[in-house]
C-alpha cells in the first residue's frame, strides 16, 4: 500500500508561501512569501574558500499564478553578523543559472534580520520564480525553524547551486502588496485510514492553512476513488483567519464493495469559493484496503529502557498511565537503548538496530512500524521508534488498532512445577494479503513483569520493571514460517529459580523482516499468555469492605493504598505471620507503599487488610 510517510512533501512544495496580513492601505494587502519563522535558529556552514555562498527560495508558478499583478516590495533576510559594503546580491529570477530578472546589491548593518527597500517593486508575472542572495566573505547563512515545507537552494561550494533538503529553513522572506487572493488554502496535514469495512464511513481529519486575505469559515472536501470523485462534505472549521493554521474533521463516506482503490482528498471549495491556486488543494493518494469485515489484532508497544537512564522512570508512569487499561495491548520491555543493566539480553541490544544512527531511551516501537499520518510525532527520519511523548502515545495505538490482523497467533503454554520447564506452542495462519513482505518470520519472548529494584535511576531507590524480556526462544530476528499454509512452532525454556514464576508471561508475534529496512519489519498481529496461576489477591472472603483499602501483590511485595492501616498475614493453621501497621516504603510508579514478604515460604495465606471503615480479606498462594 502506498505510504502516507512523503505524504505531503511534494504538496507542501506547493505551500510554501507563509502568509501575514500586516495593513490594509487603499484595499491593498501586505504579505510575506516565506519558508521559515520568525526566529532564527541555528546557521548553516558554508566555505570561505569560494567567492560566494547563498541561499534561495523557489516559488512554482502554480503558486505565482495567485500573485499574478503583485509587487514585491522589500526583502528581509537574516544575516550571522554585519557585512561589508554591497557584500550581498539580492536577487530575483527565473533561472538560478541565468541573469537575474532583478538585482541590487546591499550592505547589512547588524546581525540579525536586515530589511531591504527594492529600489524598483517587482512585479509578479505568474512565472515560477526563485527569490534569494548571494554574500562574500561568510563561514554561515542563517536559518530558522521551518513553517511549511518548500523548495530551497544553497551555494556553498564549487559545484555551485544545489537543492537544499533540511528540517530548518533559510531566513529569507519577500514581502508582497496588490490585489492579494481572498481565498487560497492548502492541506497541512491529513490522518486518513488504511482499512475500512464495507458500508463504514471513512472518516478522516487533519489541518489547513490559509493563505488567503478573507477568514476561513468553511472548506469543501471531496473524497476520490482511483481518481473518480466519490463524495463531497462541506466542514466548519471555525474562523481561520490569514496565516493560521485550521483543523477540519470529516464524516467521510463509505465504500459499498470490497477492494483496495487508491483514496485521495481535495479541497474544493473555500467558503464556498473556488480557491484561487487549487495546486496545493490535494493529497496524495493512499490504498485503502476494504473489507466485508476484519479480524481483530492486538498492539505490540515495545518499550525501550535502562537503569542507568535518568528518565526512564517517568517515562513508564507516563506509558502505564496511557496504556494501563487497554485490554488489545502487548506491552513489551527491553533493557536497551541507553547502555545497559543487568536485565539487558543480547536480542535486546541488537534492536537498537532499529533506531538507525540516534540510540537512546526512553524510547517507544508500536508494531514495529512508522505511522505515516502521526509523522510528526517521531524523532528521527527512518525509524519506527520515537520518544514515549504524551501527544502522541495514544495515537500511535489508535493508529495500530485500527489495522486488522494479518495473520492469527494463537498461543498455548505448559509450565511443570517441580521441574520448572515451561513448554510453549503457537500456531496460525494468514488472514489477509502481506503484500511486499515476503519474510514473515514467529518472535517468540518470555517476559517477568514487576521486578523489583532498588538501583533505578532517578527514583529513591525502589523501582518495578514492566515486563522485562527475559529470554529469546525464537533466533533473534524470528524463525521463518509459512503462513500462507499455516504455521506450528514449539518451544521449551526451564525457568531460573532468581524469576518469580508468578510473573512469567509468553508474548509470540508475527512481523516481517527486511535487514536493509528498518521500516519493512512490520508486526503482523501478537499474543500474550500468563504462565503460572495469578498471584495477585483473589477470592474475597472477607466482611465490610472499605472502598479505602486497596491491596495487590507484586513479586515479592504487598502494595497497598494509603487508605489502608494496617495488614495481618496468617498461615491456613491461623497462626499470624506478619503484623504491619502503617508501611513505610513507596512504589514510585504508583505513589502506594509496599511491605515485602519475600521471608515467606511457598504456599497458600490469608491477608486481612483494614481500613477506617471496615476491613477485607482475602487468600492468596505465592
Amino acid at each position: 500500500m502506498v505510504s502516507f510517510k512523503q505524504t505531503y512533501k511534494t504538496v507542501c512544495i506547493l505551500l510554501a508561501v507563509f502568509v501575514f496580513q500586516t495593513a490594509r492601505a487603499d484595499d491593498a494587502a501586505e504579505m510575506t512569501l516565506s519558508n521559515c519563522k520568525t526566529n532564527i535558529v541555528t546557521y548553516v556552514s558554508v566555505s570561505r574558500s569560494i567567492d560566494t555562498a547563498g541561499a534561495a527560495l523557489y516559488y512554482p508558478a502554480t503558486t505565482m499564478q495567485a500573485y499574478k499583478g503583485c509587487q514585491i516590495t522589500s526583502v528581509r533576510l537574516g544575516m550571522v553578523g554585519s557585512s561589508a559594503d554591497d557584500a550581498i546580491r539580492l536577487f530575483i529570477t527565473k533561472d538560478l543559472d541565468d541573469t537575474a530578472d532583478y538585482e541590487q546589491t546591499c550592505t547589512a548593518g547588524k546581525s540579525g534580520w536586515n530589511t531591504f527597500s527594492l529600489d524598483t517593486p517587482y512585479t509578479i508575472t505568474g512565472e515560477a520564480l526563485y527569490i534569494g542572495y548571494e554574500i562574500s566573505g561568510v563561514i554561515y547563512l542563517c536559518a530558522c525553524e521551518q513553517l511549511v515545507e518548500g523548495a530551497e537552494w544553497v551555494k556553498k561550494n564549487s559545484d555551485g547551486w544545489i537543492a537544499y533538503d533540511d528540517k530548518y529553513s533559510f531566513a529569507i522572506e519577500a514581502t508582497i502588496t496588490g490585489d492579494l487572493p481572498k481565498y487560497n488554502v492548502g492541506f497541512k496535514s491529513l490522518y486518513l485510514p488504511s482499512y475500512t469495512t464495507t458500508d463504514a464511513p471513512i472518516g478522516c481529519s487533519g489541518s489547513f492553512i490559509n493563505l488567503g486575505v478573507d477568514t476561513v469559515t468553511n472548506i469543501t472536501l471531496t473524497y476520490y476513488e482511483d481518481s473518480v470523485a466519490a463524495y463531497s462534505e462541506t466542514v466548519e472549521v471555525g474562523a481561520t483567519p490569514n496565516r493560521s493554521t485550521g483543523s477540519f474533521a470529516a464524516s467521510g463516506y463509505s465504500m459499498s464493495k470490497e477492494g483496495n482503490p487508491a483514496v485521495y482528498l481535495g479541497i474544493t471549495a473555500v467558503n464556498g469559493n473556488d480557491d484561487l491556486d487549487p495546486s496545493n488543494n490535494t493529497s496524495r493518494s493512499k490504498n485503502v484496503l476494504c473489507r466485508e469485515s476484519f479480524t481483530a489484532r492486538n498492539v505490540l508497544v515495545e518499550v525501550f529502557s535502562t537503569e542507568l537512564c535518568v528518565n526512564c522512570a517517568a517515562a513508564h508512569e507516563r506509558i502505564e498511565a496511557t496504556y494501563g487499561d487497554i485490554d488489545n495491548l502487548i506491552e513489551v520491555g527491553h533493557h536497551a537503548g541507553y547502555y545497559t543493566d543487568p536485565y539487558t539480553v543480547a536480542e535486546s541490544s541488537e534492536y537498537e538496530w532499529f533506531y538507525g544512527t540516534m540510540v537512546y531511551a526512553p524510547a517507544v516501537m508500536v508494531d514495529r512500524t512508522r505511522f505515516d499520518n502521526y509523522d510528526d510525532g517521531y524523532t528521527y527520519e527512518d525509524t519506527p521508534i520515537t520518544s514515549p511523548s504524551d501527544d502522541y502515545l495514544m495515537a500511535l495505538y489508535e493508529e495500530a488498532a485500527d489495522a486488522p490482523a494479518f495473520t492469527s497467533v494463537e498461543l498455548t503454554t505448559d509450565y511443570d512445577a517441580d521441574t520448572r520447564l515451561l513448554t510453549v506452542d503457537v500456531e496460525g495462519e494468514q488472514l489477509l494479503e502481506t503484500d511486499g513482505m515476503d519474510s514473515l518470520r514467529l518472535n517468540v519472548f518470555v517476559l517477568e513483569d514487576s521486578i523489583f529494584t532498588t538501583t533505578q535511576k532517578d527514583t529513591d531507590g525502589e523501582f518495578y520493571h514492566r515486563w522485562s524480556v527475559r529470554e529469546v526462544l525464537t533466533d533473534t530476528w524470528g524463525d521463518e514460517i509459512d503462513t500462507a499454509s499455516g504455521y506450528k512452532a514449539a518451544y521449551e525454556m526451564s525457568i531460573a529459580d532468581t524469576i518469580d514464576i508468578n510473573q512469567v508471561y509468553v508474548v509470540a508475534f508475527v512481523a516481517n523482516y527486511d535487514s536493509a529496512d528498518p521500516l519493512n519489519c512490520r508486526v503482523m498481529n501478537s499474543a500474550k499468555a500468563k504462565v503460572a496461576s495469578d498471584s495477585e489477591l483473589s477470592g474475597i472472603v472477607g466482611v465490610k469492605t472499605d472502598s479505602q483499602i486497596g491491596v495487590r501483590i507484586i513479586g515479592n511485595s504487598i502494595i497497598v493504598s494509603e487508605g489502608t492501616k494496617s495488614v495481618e498475614i496468617y498461615d491456613m493453621q491461623g497462626r499470624c505471620l506478619l503484623s504491619s501497621g502503617r508501611p513505610q516504603g513507596y512504589a514510585p510508579t504508583t505513589g502506594n507503599r509496599y511491605i515485602p514478604i519475600n521471608a515467606l515460604p511457598q504456599g497458600t495465606y490469608i491477608l486481612k487488610a483494614t481500613g477506617s471503615e471496615g476491613n477485607m480479606i482475602r487468600k492468596f498462594t505465592r
